[in-house]
């Protein structure tokens, strides 16, 4: 996902391996963070939950719907249906790179 917070563009690609509850996050290409989650966590309280609504840029604890979401612009997204190799990540982030700088 590439971002613009209104400084500068950045992007962003999380990993989410539901086989071994690992979450992992990468800036640009390189790995930022990562977090093994507890499978409860994982299969009732995020991505797996079919009644908590899928956000990208929401804040938590907002008071009002005005206040629950950041302004950043979201150029593009993308949902696989596999854990993205350290190699298909740098691909994105170079073909992403690549279409908005022409």
């Amino acid at each position: 996902m590439l971002f613009n917070d209104g400084n500068d563009d950045f992007y962003i690609t999380v990993t989410i391996n539901l086989g071994t509850n690992m979450i992992n996050v990468y800036y640009s290409t390189e790995l930022i963070g990562e977090n093994q989650c507890n499978k409860d966590y994982l299969d009732k309280k995020t991505i797996c939950d079919k009644n908590i609504p899928f956000t990208i840029g929401m804040y938590v604890g907002g008071t009002d719907p005005i206040t629950w979401y950041s302004s950043l612009k979201l150029y593009g997204c993308r949902f696989y249906d596999k854990i993205l190799s350290d190699n298909e990540i740098k691909l994105n982030y170079n073909a992403s790179k690549d279409l908005l700088n022409n």
